[in-house]
């Protein structure tokens, strides 16, 4: 079995970006309430200590599940409206980008057929040719396309980089004006 250790690599380096991520939201909750690290521990009444939370806000400890739904209750969020913020800016989605995928991303394949990103190029091409082949012969069919999130790890591999950086580049901005772009504007 041949082990991967740039793969994960990456792995860590994103769990690590997320813990420190997760850490610097709980610190912005915990002064927006206007809190010391004391008093949350005390309003709270968590059974750890004000250096335990420091670890946590600095991203230095990964914290517990458990552990997560009581700093949520702390501070009177969901755990997932404490958690969902850290995971799209991992994932790279924007408020602005419309709704959250469920599973992968969607796509408009005229967009992604003019794209000109050196790191987007084998996306390109298969955008094209599906336009090519299939869409332009059936006018019917979308020309926006969900991919799941092993479509991405294929692209991502084709690509030549890792999904999140697939799902940026897909979701950033397009590279030219709506005035010229080919489909938008005038």
């Amino acid at each position: 079995m041949d082990i991967d250790y740039e793969d994960d690599r990456r792995r860590q380096a994103r769990r690590v970006v997320f813990v420190r991520l997760l850490g610097a939201r709980l610190r912005r909750l915990r002064e927006a309430r206007g809190w010391t690290r004391l008093q949350m521990v005390s309003v709270g009444e968590l059974d750890i200590g004000m250096q335990t939370l420091a670890t946590y806000e600095y991203g230095s400890r990964e914290m517990p599940v458990g552990r997560l739904f009581q700093l949520a209750e702390t501070l009177l969020v969901r755990p997932q409206d404490l958690i969902a913020p850290v995971c799209d800016r991992v994932s790279g989605w924007r408020a602005g980008d419309g709704p959250r995928p469920a599973d992968g991303v969607t796509i408009d394949l005229r967009e992604l057929a003019v794209e000109q990103r050196p790191i987007l190029a084998p996306a390109r091409r298969w955008a094209r040719a599906w336009l090519r082949h299939t869409v332009n012969k059936h006018p019917s069919w979308p020309v926006y396309v969900e991919l799941s999130s092993a479509a991405i790890a294929s692209l991502a591999f084709v690509c030549g980089t890792d999904p999140t950086t697939v799902i940026a580049a897909l979701r950033s901005p397009c590279p030219f004006p709506d005035s010229a772009h080919p489909h938008r504007g005038n």
